[in-house]
């Protein structure tokens, strides 16, 4: 319910007793991921960058969901409906502990400056 309410415009998301989320309903970008993890290594990358499985788990399956292993901050803001600025933050973390490098640039529409894009590190999970 928080996380719904923290999302705002009426935002749904599933929770089933097993950890499975499924959310955002009815969005083009629902994505379906688990808050929870057994897998040593998942925790052991989750804690090294100082993120959640469940932030973990939400990339691998945006990722799955836009079918790429790579990503500008912008296009994980989207998905994740959080702002530029937390989304830069979590890629900035998977950068310094060798989870994510910066392999490119693009050039948004309009002005502005080029945007960073980063290929995911963490392997087995895709």
């Amino acid at each position: 319910m928080l996380k719904a309410k923290a999302g705002g415009g009426g935002n749904c998301f599933l929770m089933m007793q097993d950890g499975q989320v499924y959310g955002p309903m009815g969005s083009e970008l629902t994505l379906k991921y688990s808050a929870r993890s057994e897998d040593p290594e998942l925790i052991s990358m989750a804690k090294k960058a100082g993120l959640s499985v469940g932030t973990l788990n939400r990339l691998i399956s945006l990722c799955r969901r836009l079918d790429t292993r790579a990503l500008t901050a912008a296009q994980l803001a989207e998905g994740f409906g959080i702002t530029l600025r937390s989304a830069r933050r979590i890629m900035a973390a998977l950068e310094k502990y060798e989870l994510a490098t910066i392999v490119g640039e693009e050039q948004p529409v309009g002005r502005g400056r080029p945007r960073q894009i980063y290929a995911l590190h963490i392997d087995g999970f895709f």
